[in-house]
């Protein structure tokens, strides 16, 4: 064996040029190959960072409609901690208050969790403890659990913090204990700096911030718990039958619902970069049967001399082996120094949960061993066909001229290296039309220039809800006389996210139909001269104005789609009542304006349907202030900071401040980068596919050097040599386009899950394709069919 392995050494050490290719040619398929894998399974196959996590399940509300969401209502929420029996159950929601013991007020995040979050997690505290049971009843008790990150920086790591108190909107809070940062919570991203205890918070039925998770009874079968939450569901829904008729709650495994969103994707990632590594193993496999065809004479020389078939195929198997490993190991070094990159380009507030754990670890150096033992197979055993000839045929006089053995099976590789190029093209192609036809759609308001920053009215003086709409009211006041800031307005949410928040409402004309078939629309608070500072355009009517008070009928704006589907045309709905299931018995509203429809996300992209309530008459305490201004974030933070704090109160949560336009940037991230991955990997494919082309009709020139020479000689142009050598690869490449659009047709289901406003099978996008694999194809038989061109009749028959 190690005679074989410094044999296998030399002939590549002798062969440097087909060595650089084939190891180029490895090490770029191999690392695109270990770079995917790193990136797919921790987020795919790897099992969640928790204590038997194929038990813990993700309560998700469906509505009448079918539609889930991640996120339950308050109401649903507390019945889930109160009564679920098969289910050990911890809900959780993101808050904030003002830390306001310190010179500046802080605004970190901080979550409320129930009774038993840390214990069904696995977290053990740093310091301290976590919540008593007796701590989350009633209003909840006046601790709290600090972040080891925030206790270093806040406390300077202090052994002695516990006892203390952190005043939060200037109410002392005792600190019990310390979480430690190693605690990986991909259910929440981003980690606070501090958790609450959950507390018996009023039964809201449409506030909908609360993540449910829960880890099933040993005992208990998915029917049951099913079978239970369907009871839970059913008795909430008889509670606040405005908001949940026809509603259900329903457990999904935990790690599927956190990688559903992206599972298709990645998925298709997979597979592109599976295909790339098939076209890399076809080119090798190709330069190795040409490698095995031109040593026929030494193999049969040797089989002559009593060389057994197992010790030559041996031998060619080790010469696979040997370049394997070493193109695995600089794949493996390739996909190290582009990991980190890669990630860098995701942004800071990026969903895609396990992000963390990506990483190149001892599993994907096992994936690459294992990578590189299947493909010195694959491309490893195609030469060993050419020993099956008889020895006497390899040393027969003839054996010289037969030497282009095996062209069946080369133009079967460049076949198949065309035809799955094509597959990856088409992928790649398709992808890329659905981003490029989702960015040409408008997002419905104009988002240049336009920063926002959430300012909550919390606190003490902030208890009643009448308190919430003065306090912003005088804060826009305040803060459209900095300077740079050109308008101000506020409201709930920014509603390009509306489709993905839970606080929907049952909205009618037609009070009498049942309350389950009323469609669902977003109710949301906003100020005046909203639409004009969001830059979203008024179809029809009026705004909301300072007309629009507490003490006056009930008013609002809704977004065209709602009117479309209620009235159908456009103003019909100015002056009529819309009926809203927010209440027993539901209450009307005048429509006084219709909206442009926004654009829906890129995955949810139908637009949401919105309500746009004054908040007089709609009062929450916190808002998502929007500034139109030609300042910079860093400019207008602390100025927003500063005026709040100084002239109205410390105790305001001012927090999250985000420019719009690079907001829509990021949203679009994901599915940019699959679209670039996609792209090289077609491209990488495409370039390969396009070399073993030109390689087999090289081969095939020389090798027909004599019978080229004999068809000049009686009478052949260059021009009719050329068309021969371009007609053949025009049936190569005929055959493998053919095979190639058929896989892809065959596929087309599976790029309908992730492609927005394209069909699977766009004429665009297959017409493209055509066209640069025929361009491709010309261009790599132009050269071979030039040189067959050029050859010399005497010459080649004198040769022969």
């Amino acid at each position: 064996m190690s005679s074989d392995l410094r044999f296998a050494i030399r002939q590549l050490l002798r062969n440097k040029t087909f060595t650089a290719v084939a190891l180029t040619v490895l090490t770029l398929a191999v690392g695109a190959n270990i770079l995917v894998f790193s990136l797919v399974h921790p987020v795919l196959f790897e099992p969640l960072p928790f204590p038997e996590p194929d038990r813990l399940v993700r309560i998700l509300h469906v509505d009448a409609a079918g539609r889930a969401r991640a996120r339950v209502s308050e109401a649903q929420a507390q019945a889930v901690l109160r009564d679920a029996e098969t289910l050990q159950v911890s809900a959780a929601e993101n808050t904030g208050l003002a830390i306001t013991d310190s010179e500046t007020p802080l605004n970190p995040l901080m979550r409320r969790v129930s009774d038993g979050h840390f214990e069904l997690l696995g977290v053990t505290p740093l310091l301290g403890r976590t919540f008593t049971p007796e701590e989350h009843r009633g209003d909840a008790a006046r601790v709290l659990v600090l972040h080891e990150a925030f206790w270093h920086s806040y406390f300077g790591g202090d052994d002695a913090v516990l006892g203390r108190t952190l005043e939060l909107a200037d109410e002392p809070y005792e600190i019990v204990g310390v979480i430690p940062a190693t605690f990986n919570n991909p259910i929440f991203p981003q980690p606070p700096v501090l958790w609450l205890p959950y507390g018996e918070k009023a039964e809201s039925p449409t506030r909908a911030n609360v993540t449910v998770i829960g880890r099933t009874a040993p005992d208990a079968g998915r029917r049951a718990v099913g079978q239970e939450l369907q009871a839970i569901a059913d008795d909430v829904a008889a509670v606040h039958p405005e908001a949940l008729a026809g509603s259900t709650l329903r457990a999904e495994p935990l790690h599927r619902s956190l990688v559903a969103p992206m599972r298709p994707a990645l998925l298709m990632l997979l597979f592109a970069v599976g295909l790339v590594l098939l076209v890399a193993c076809g080119n090798i496999a190709n330069l190795l049967l040409a490698r095995a065809i031109s040593r026929r004479q030494e193999i049969a020389v040797r089989l002559a001399l009593g060389a057994g078939r197992w010790q030559l195929a041996r031998q060619l198997l080790i010469e696979g082996l040997v370049l394997a490993l070493i193109s695995g190991a600089l794949g493996l070094l390739l996909a190290s120094w582009t990991l980190g990159p890669l990630l860098a380009l995701a942004p800071a507030n990026t969903p895609l949960p396990m992000l963390e754990r990506i990483s190149i670890d001892g599993e994907i150096v096992l994936f690459t061993l294992g990578l590189a033992l299947a493909v010195s197979l694959i491309f490893g055993l195609l030469p060993l066909t050419q020993l099956r000839r008889d020895v006497a045929d390899r040393l027969s006089a003839g054996a010289t001229r037969a030497v282009g053995g095996g062209g069946r099976i080369r133009r079967g590789l460049v076949i198949a290296e065309i035809a799955l190029s094509t597959l990856l093209l088409v992928a790649a192609g398709l992808t890329l039309r659905s981003l490029e036809h989702w960015r040409s759609l408008s997002p419905g308001f104009d988002p240049d220039g336009l920063v926002t920053g959430r300012v909550g009215a919390r606190g003490p003086g902030f208890e009643t809800p009448d308190s919430f709409e003065p306090f912003h009211r005088r804060s826009m006041d305040e803060l459209a006389a900095l300077p740079g800031v050109e308008r101000v307005a506020a409201c709930q949410f920014l509603p390009q996210f509306a489709g993905t928040f839970g606080n929907t409402t049952a909205v009618t004309r037609e009070p009498e139909a049942a309350l389950e078939k009323w469609p669902r629309a977003v109710v949301m608070a906003s100020t005046p001269g909203f639409f004009e500072t969001f830059g979203q355009p008024l179809l029809a009517g009026r705004g909301l104005n300072d007309l629009d008070r507490s003490d006056t009928p009930d008013v609002a704006v809704i977004s065209r789609n709602v009117e479309a589907r209620l009235w159908g045309e456009l103003g019909a709905s100015i002056g009529e009542e819309l009926w809203l299931a927010d209440g027993d018995p539901p209450k009307p509203v005048r429509i006084v304006g219709v909206a442009g429809d926004l654009r829906g996300l890129i995955t949810s992209p139908e637009p949401p349907a919105i309500l746009y309530r004054p908040l007089a008459q709609h009062p929450v305490p916190n808002l998502t202030y929007l500034f139109r201004t030609r300042s910079t974030i860093e400019q207008l933070k602390p100025a927003v900071e500063a005026t709040v704090w100084s002239q109205l109160t410390r105790d305001a949560p001012v927090y999250s401040f985000r420019d719009v336009g690079q907001l829509m940037r990021d949203i679009e991230w994901q599915p940019r980068f699959m679209v670039q991955l996609l792209s090289v990997f077609a491209t990488l494919a495409l370039v390969m596919a396009a070399a073993g082309l030109y390689g087999v009709l090289a081969y095939t020139v020389a090798e027909r050097r004599r019978e080229i020479g004999l068809r000049m000689a009686v009478g052949a142009n260059r021009r009719q040599i050329v068309r021969r050598i371009q007609g053949d690869a025009a049936r190569l490449g005929a055959v493998g386009l053919g095979l190639g659009l058929a896989a892809s047709f065959a596929a087309g289901l599976g790029f309908e899950q992730i492609l927005l406003g394209v069909a699977a099978f766009d004429a665009a996008t297959y017409g493209g394709v055509l066209l640069v694999l025929t361009s491709v194809i010309g261009v790599a038989s132009w050269l071979p069919a030039w040189r067959a061109s050029q050859v010399d009749p005497v010459e080649a028959l004198r040769t022969d």
